[in-house]
């Protein structure tokens, strides 16, 4: 059920492509304790999955500097002392993407 929020934070942040490197290595699941990571890119959200791991980074250690990287004020209210979870797919958004997300509009 905690993959609620971060399907929810990917879908919200801007359509960014994700760069080579932040997929580089990937094994296909993931952790974040209060004291470790596998992710790299833990504070530095310079792709939709970098933020997400940020924000989930930042409420599993409570820590307002991280979330304030994401431009988070308030530290967000799911609780969890870690989180383990497996990304499943990426893929490079194009034009085209960008004109039927905004044709809706």
């Amino acid at each position: 059920m905690r993959a609620v929020p971060l399907i929810l934070v990917l879908a919200l942040l801007p359509f960014v492509a994700l760069a080579d490197d932040d997929l580089a290595g990937f094994s296909g699941t993931r952790a974040i304790t209060a004291t470790s990571a596998d992710s790299p890119c833990i504070g530095k959200p310079m792709t939709p999955l970098c933020a997400a791991e940020t924000l989930m980074a930042c409420s599993i250690r409570r820590d307002v500097k991280l979330c304030r990287v994401v431009g988070v004020e308030v530290i967000p209210s799911f609780i969890a002392t870690s989180e383990t979870y497996e990304f499943v797919s990426a893929r490079y958004h194009t034009q085209a993407d960008v004109d039927q997300h905004t044709a809706r509009w």
